[in-house]
């Protein structure tokens, strides 16, 4: 991602892109109608997703630094799925994860009535399992299901706990199917940061 500024008929407004001018967001959008013309000079990503961009902004005649924050995704996919014999298992997250908020993981396209296990952990190092990848490493909590006859699980929640403000969360489901590499299928991992 790139940051800078244009000069249009509106004015002069801040804005980022990703190489190309389709991509581009005005970021002045994002700042209170009082001010006439920004400027951004400077981009950093952090390591958990977060970007912040600096600048400066122009308020009644006042020149102000500002900075704007763009907060990760809730759920990011990290992939390294190894297909069974129904082909890959999905694992998807909903919800916010906000203290106090619903929401839910739900397993499909799983070999169906089959054992698996659902890997939690604080950290993603994929590391070498069962002929694919098993990223929640080292796990905190591996709850064993059963799938259903359909090849899914649902878990879901109706009130996310505290205390976990800041964390990342990885998920990943290892389910034994004999169409795998080593009689074991693994869902992809999916990561979900907690506001």
């Amino acid at each position: 991602e790139q940051v800078g500024y244009a000069n249009s008929a509106v004015g002069t407004h801040a804005g980022l892109w990703t190489g190309s001018a389709a991509s581009w967001l005005d970021l002045h959008a994002f700042l209170p109608g009082t001010f006439t013309t920004s400027f951004a000079y400077g981009i950093w990503h952090a390591a958990d997703g977060t970007t912040y961009v600096v600048g400066e902004a122009t308020q009644s005649g006042v020149i102000k630094a500002v900075m704007w924050v763009k907060a990760p995704p809730v759920w990011t996919d990290l992939g390294f799925a190894l297909p069974g014999a129904g082909g890959e298992p999905a694992l998807v997250g909903t919800g916010t994860l906000a203290t106090g908020s619903a929401g839910s993981l739900t397993l499909s396209n799983a070999a169906p009535s089959a054992f698996s296990l659902l890997f939690t952990a604080l950290a993603g190092n994929p590391t070498a399992f069962k002929g694919g990848m098993l990223v929640p490493v080292p796990a905190v909590l591996t709850i064993p299901f059963t799938t259903s006859a359909g090849g899914g699980v649902a878990i879901a929640w109706p009130s996310w706990p505290g205390g976990l403000s800041g964390q990342s969360l990885h998920f990943q489901y290892g389910i034994q199917d004999a169409g795998g590499p080593q009689g074991v299928a693994l869902s992809n991992a999916l990561r979900g940061n907690v506001p």
